[in-house]
């Protein structure tokens, strides 16, 4: 083999050698010359010119003349040679020159981007500068972020057409799955080639996912097939391709590798773009948003709702998000009526403001946005043909939105939020950047509208908050009337208050109606607030007194309308009945007024009165209602007053009286449980009597003993005398002294209390009046018998009470446990033992006496008023009902214990007190 410039190789072959190098040649698709086959030797000359050799073959050999000859020809082939490789230089250096210049037309077009869809024009470029390469590129496309997409984000460059982007899913043909290969597998650079059928295939399947001209299917259908090739880069992938099905050579395939590299650097100035554009557009969302941010905190009263809705309109035109109306909406989910603001432009581009009341019925979307508020979710209806015509007819009556194109179709976006809903609509289908933009401002106005339902509330409290100090004054100042003179300051007050509640009025007054005289007196004010005086008018007067009672009687608000002539009128009839004496003073000016409206809000004892030039609004009739109503019960406080002042008087006369029979009752009480006290006493008193009886008695015949010893001079006897009168002394003064102590007793229990606490023997108080209580009730009845058990617990010590008090208080619930116990045995058929206990017990701090008895035991329904005064169950005659509640107040009020009881009905009934020992 040549190696060199100048080297030879010279070879020489014959007989079967020649039979076998044919053979060989034959494998190799060399052409082989019909004579070879009957040559019987070949010879083989080769110089070797450096890159080339130029070489001859013969059937003989050659001679040294024939040779030199042969060395000649090289000479001038070389010098042809060099003239070959010199134009091949240039031809090279030209199509370089060419693809430089293609690619750089690329670049310039790139870095000339300063937004990011001019990215199409960068792509129409490449398609061109392959076709000025003559390079057959009928479309030409880049793949975007391949390697993170499952389906083809493609750009793609058509001669014919504008560039357009398009996104291919994933379907069964050769082109997707060597393109799926070459991604899975990193290979930079791949071809496709489809003939006529397979093109076919994948077309008819692309036309089921695009919209293609009918002229446009038939071009590629009835192309011969398809070539494409594809360069893969780090993000994105270059390809061309052709409808003649001619694969791309070598040199066209490295040219599209070079255009890759190019369009590399062209996409990452792209990203760039798209990045810095996405900056800048967030930046601009943000300031647009901070705008109606800004807008809504500076709301003061809730008719700035309109204002901001209005920014919110001119916020999303600034971002191209163009609806031909938009606003906010609050739905009162119980009436199913949305309360809208909003901001619509008209077909003369004019932006107006319309606010309005909706029932969320009656048609489809309606009902939609309704149903799709409550489970909050977002709503996107579309008004087609005759549906835009039907919407319309149903919410124009309701709301006065503009007139739109009944021809045009249109979309609505709602997002709702807790109160109510963001809406727009549109001429076009907002796109997911243009729907997440509205979907923020409508988070932002979603926070506007709280803060409008917050001033609203704000507004409604300060109103209320007017409007109660506005009637707490009318009270007040009607309260304060005493006289019919007071009646005047009637209508300046309400002529005040009404300019307090900002109702617009012209005059004002009260008819104050009298139906049993069939009178009505009229209070009324001139324009400036001043009282008219009184007018006295009989329900016949006129058409407007008449009509006036009709409403009050049906209580209904009046409302009627008078022109200038009507007031003329009316003022004329005042005159000439001498209600007012000229109609300037009527008037309050020198003209009439051209229109006025008249207003009657009826109350209990009239008509509250406003004129105005216009009819008012219905919040502003509410006012005045609850005005009357107010007044109403201010007046009837005044009607009252002096029926109350005669009822006082009656009262603190009827007062004495009670209090007097109640001294009476409770000196009756006190007395009739004296009574009971007195017969005891009276026994008590008699047994110590009888022993001083007696023993004055003995002591009188002891006397003549030691007189008639004294006589006898009997000194031993008169001495036992005298011992034994002493011990009779000694009797009579013991029960003297008894009888000295009962009587004290007594006069400590029948006199008022002194209210003096002195340490007391429980145990001793409670037994001396359960045995005057047992004998007074003997004495009053000889039949009466009870059994007392007694309890005393002998530890107890002294404490500090009242004792004509406490035992007041033993001796009234002795005697009731007495009457109950002896009561019941009375009427028991069976025999019955009544039964009294009385027991005291020394708790820690405190003392317990319990006082029972086994009678019939209190009722349920009276226990909780055993307590109260004058309650009692025994027959009329025998109790005052006042023992209980005078016991109560001596031991909770008087001693802070406690009084209890504890009763089972037919059983039994214990008073159980406690007091303290803490002061003793």
């Amino acid at each position: 083999m040549l190696k060199g410039k100048g080297e030879t190789f010279i070879t020489h072959i014959k007989g079967k050698k020649v039979k076998d190098w044919i053979d060989y040649q034959k494998t190799t698709n060399v052409f082989i010359d019909k004579y070879l086959k009957t040559a019987s030797s070949l010879s083989y000359y080769w110089f070797s010119l450096g890159p080339v050799a130029l070489g001859i073959s013969t059937y003989h050999l050659l001679t040294e003349e024939e040779i030199n000859l042969f060395k000649r020809f090289l000479k001038v082939f070389e010098l042809a040679y060099q003239r070959f490789l010199d134009i091949e230089l240039a031809i090279a250096q030209a199509r370089e020159a060419q693809i430089e210049a293609a690619l750089e037309r690329v670049r310039s077009r790139s870095l000339a981007m300063h937004k990011s869809d001019e990215l199409k024009d960068v792509i129409r470029v490449v398609l061109e500068q392959f076709v000025h390469l003559k390079i057959n590129a009928e479309h030409a496309g880049f793949y975007i972020d391949y390697k993170v997409h499952d389906d083809m984000h493609i750009w793609l460059a058509d001669p014919n057409i504008e560039p357009f982007f398009a996104i291919i899913p994933y379907f069964d043909t050769p082109t997707w799955n060597s393109f799926l290969e070459a991604k899975a597998k990193e290979i930079p650079f791949h071809t496709d080639l489809l003939n006529f059928k397979e093109k076919n295939d994948f077309y008819l399947s692309l036309f089921k996912l695009f919209e293609i001209p009918e002229e446009a299917k038939k071009f590629y259908l009835q192309c011969k097939g398809l070539a494409v090739s594809t360069v893969l880069l780090d993000t994105v992938g270059l390809y061309i391709e052709n409808f003649s099905a001619i694969p791309y050579t070598d040199d066209e395939n490295k040219i599209l590798l070079r255009f890759g590299k190019v369009f590399q650097q062209t996409y990452t100035r792209f990203l760039d773009l798209q990045k810095a554009e996405a900056q800048a557009r967030e930046a601009k969302i943000e300031a647009a948003l901070e705008r109606v941010r800004a807008k809504a905190m500076a709301m003061h009263t809730s008719e700035d709702l309109s204002e901001t809705v209005s920014l919110f309109f001119k916020e999303l035109k600034s971002l191209n998000v163009l609806p031909w109306r938009c606003g906010v909406g609050r739905i009162d989910e119980e009436t199913r009526t949305t309360y809208l603001t909003t901001t619509s432009i008209t077909k003369d581009g004019d932006i107006i403001e319309v606010s309005g009341k909706l029932k969320q019925t009656g048609h489809p979307v309606l009902d939609g946005i309704f149903d799709h508020w409550k489970t909050q979710k977002e709503y996107f209806p579309v008004l087609r043909g005759v549906e835009i015509n039907k919407y319309y007819s149903i919410i124009k009556p309701q709301i006065a939105y503009p007139d739109y194109p009944l021809d045009v179709v249109q979309y609505g976006h709602n997002i709702p939020f807790k109160e109510g809903f963001i809406f727009a609509w549109t001429e076009n289908k907002l796109s997911e950047d243009e729907l997440q933009i509205f979907r923020r401002f409508s988070s932002v106005l979603s926070l506007t509208y709280r803060r409008y339902l917050d001033l609203k509330e704000a507004e409604a409290r300060t109103v209320e908050a007017i409007k109660q100090a506005s009637l707490d004054r009318v009270r007040a100042e009607i309260a304060s009337m005493r006289t019919c003179d007071d009646l005047n300051r009637i209508t300046p007050i309400i002529w005040r208050e009404l300019k307090t509640l900002g109702v617009p009025f012209f005059r004002c007054g009260v008819y104050i109606i009298y139906e049993k005289s069939e009178r009505v007196n009229v209070y009324l004010t001139t324009p400036d607030g001043k009282s008219l005086g009184v007018l006295n008018l009989s329900f016949d007067t006129n058409e407007i007194i008449s009509r006036t009672i009709d409403h009050w009687r049906n209580k209904l608000v009046y409302i009627a309308h008078w022109n200038k002539e009507d007031f003329i009128n009316w003022t004329k009839s005042l005159i000439n009945s001498g209600q007012v004496p000229n109609a300037e003073t009527y008037q309050g000016a020198a003209e009439p007024p051209k229109s006025l409206d008249l207003h009657f809000v009826p109350f209990a004892q009239g008509m509250l009165y406003i004129g105005d030039v216009k009819p008012l609004a219905e919040d502003k009739l509410d006012l005045v209602r609850t005005l009357a109503e107010a007044f109403s019960m201010a007046y009837a406080r005044y009607e009252d007053f002096s029926n109350l002042e005669d009822a006082k008087n009656k009262i603190e006369v009827t007062l004495d009286e009670l209090k007097a029979a109640q001294v009476q009752l409770i000196h009756s009480e006190k007395m009739a449980s004296l009574g009971v006290l007195t017969a005891g006493i009276a026994h008590e008193i008699k047994n110590p009597l009888n022993f001083v009886n007696n023993f004055s008695e003995l002591s009188r015949e002891l006397i003549d003993d030691v007189k008639t010893e004294l006589q006898n001079k009997n000194e031993t006897e008169v001495i036992e005398l005298l011992e034994n009168l002493k011990q009779n002394l000694e009797k009579i003064n013991q029960h003297g002294k008894r009888a000295d102590s009962i009587v004290k007793g007594m006069l400590l229990h029948s006199r008022g209390t002194s209210g003096e606490k002195v340490l007391t023997n429980i145990n001793d108080l409670l037994d001396q009046y359960v045995t005057l209580a047992y004998h007074g009730l003997r004495a009053q009845d000889k039949e009466f018998n009870i059994t007392i058990e007694k309890d005393y617990d002998k530890s107890l010590e002294k404490i500090n009470v009242v004792p004509q008090d406490i035992s007041r208080v033993f001796l009234n619930i002795i005697n009731n446990a007495c009457y109950a116990a002896y009561d019941k045995k009375k009427n028991s058929e069976n025999i019955f033992n009544p039964i009294l206990k009385v027991s005291t017990k020394n708790l820690n701090g405190k003392v317990e006496i319990k006082i029972g008895d086994n009678g019939n035991g209190i009722q349920p329904d009276h226990l909780d008023k055993i307590f109260q005064p004058f309650f009692t169950t025994k027959p009329t005659g025998e109790g005052t009902g006042l023992g209980l509640s005078l016991s109560y107040d001596i031991i909770v009020k008087q001693h802070q214990g406690n009084l209890e009881v504890e009763t089972e009905e037919g059983k039994f009934t214990e008073f159980i007190i406690t007091l303290s020992k803490e002061n003793n």
